[in-house]
């Protein structure tokens, strides 16, 4: 049963982060009965911003590269961390490989607070 589900998993990670996104959000989106048209159209516009914001983080890094390392040279000014804002955290988190294993941890947690949180209403 487990290496079932860790095939499944992998097959998905294997994907790829876009291709990954698209299919668990046109799923999600079926579920709460959102038509399939508006389901496929919402997966792949998720798809095509994380492959848009991956793209323009390579011509960044590429474009910027030399001129940062010319600075350094000038300047001796060495810095560990390089701050490009929320765009590269929202890649990294959408195409990690943990996510879709935190979706479904985040899922059935859900699941479960809410039936206590039914069961405590009924009471």
């Amino acid at each position: 049963m487990i290496e079932t589900l860790e095939k499944g998993f992998n097959f998905f990670i294997d994907l790829g982060g876009p291709a990954m996104m698209f299919i668990v959000l046109t799923i999600l989106a079926l579920f709460f009965k959102v038509p399939l048209g508006k389901s496929i159209e919402g997966g792949l516009r998720m798809a095509i911003a994380l492959t848009g914001m991956s793209a323009v983080i390579s011509l960044l890094t590429e474009a910027f590269g030399p001129a940062l390392n010319n600075f350094v040279e000038s300047t001796g000014i060495t810095l560990s961390i390089t701050d490009l804002g929320w765009a590269p955290l929202a890649l990294i988190t959408w195409g990690s490989i943990y996510t879709l294993y935190f979706a479904f941890i985040c899922i059935i947690l859900n699941i479960v607070m809410f039936q206590n949180f039914k069961f405590k209403l009924a009471t």
